[in-house]
């Protein structure tokens, strides 16, 4: 399997060795796990091209339901 070297700041590595050993994982698996949870968990390509491309009424935003907020009491 390849082989990664980083470079982290101590406070970062603490971090990453606390949830190591919460987890009863290796410092290997969580950092591999959270760079493969950040890279599944990014928007497709293109996504944020989709932006305002929908040309339909049904899409738009209700402001007065922003207006209608709940009452609250002073303090």
């Amino acid at each position: 399997m390849p082989q990664v070297s980083i470079y982290i700041d101590r406070q970062m590595l603490e971090r990453i060795e606390s949830i190591s050993k919460k987890e009863h994982l290796s410092l290997s698996k969580v950092v591999a796990r959270s760079i493969e949870r950040y890279v599944n968990e990014s928007w497709p390509e293109g996504y944020a091209d989709l932006f305002g491309s929908i040309k339909d009424d049904s899409f738009k935003r209700n402001v007065e339901s922003l207006n209608k907020d709940a009452k609250r009491d002073n303090l």
